[in-house]
């Protein structure tokens, strides 16, 4: 049996090969690599971009031998990534939250008259987008567990929190973690003294973390002043763990 870990948040792999989190292209190697045998993928993570989580759902559900066990918390994408999973186990212990998908842009919006009529324009193909986004993510939760679309969509909306015998309750997973298990040895392991702080103050740093802003084509300033300052954010805060 293999197994692998997915303790950190989910990232485009631009910043994951930075050490800044995990991408779907690291993580489906990984997978790929247990050539569809049984694979335990341990979860505890805040969850993070919807379209690297997206990729990695198809591949557990591909990949048709996976047990996704969540070990501590499954916040936002982390709650959905393994609703096709094989199995679905959690510790009894654990946290789930779900919400709808959301993108943080404080403190970007300079420009004359024009340049702000263009990032108007931009925000608006934004909130389409992730009006779309929501719309599949509550998909995948009514097709997976005892919620409806209607009700998943009214409980994303209002960033509703679980604990383990309400998260099973509602479907979001099947049986409590019975062992840990034999491996063969992790794969793809991402747990520092930094990440373990991360998943202690979990609720805080969902609210407060920057969402990097993939839209604005025409505004590739904005997009990197976006990208650095996520960059001295996320770094600041690996000082202050260590």
């Amino acid at each position: 049996m293999h197994e692998i870990m997915l303790y950190d948040q989910i990232v485009p792999n631009m910043f994951a090969e930075l050490g800044l989190g995990v991408s779907a292209k690291q993580f489906n190697t990984a997978l790929s690599e247990t050539n569809g045998e049984e694979t335990v993928v341990r979860v505890s993570s805040p969850g993070g971009s919807v379209w690297e989580a997206l990729a990695m759902e198809s591949a557990i559900h591909q990949h048709g031998n996976v047990t996704y066990q969540v070990d501590g918390v499954a916040f936002s994408a982390a709650s959905w990534i393994g609703m096709r999973a094989k199995n679905r186990t959690a510790s009894k212990y654990s946290s789930w939250m779900i919400h709808a998908p959301y993108v943080m842009m404080e403190d970007i919006v300079t420009g004359n008259a024009d340049e702000l009529r263009d990032i108007a324009t931009a925000l608006a193909k934004t909130a389409d987008r992730l009006e779309k986004d929501g719309e599949a993510i509550a998909m995948i939760y009514a097709d997976n567990t005892s919620m409806s679309m209607d009700e998943s969509v009214s409980a994303m909306n209002a960033e509703t929190w679980f604990n383990a015998t309400e998260a099973m309750d509602a479907g979001l997973f099947d049986s409590l973690t019975e062992s840990e298990g034999e491996a063969d040895g992790p794969k793809n392991v991402r747990r520092t003294s930094y990440v373990e702080q991360l998943m202690a103050r979990a609720p805080q740093f969902i609210s407060n973390r920057v969402r990097i802003v993939d839209e604005m084509p025409r505004r590739p300033a904005i997009v990197r002043d976006v990208v650095d300052r996520f960059l001295k954010i996320r770094l600041d805060e690996m000082k202050r763990a260590v």
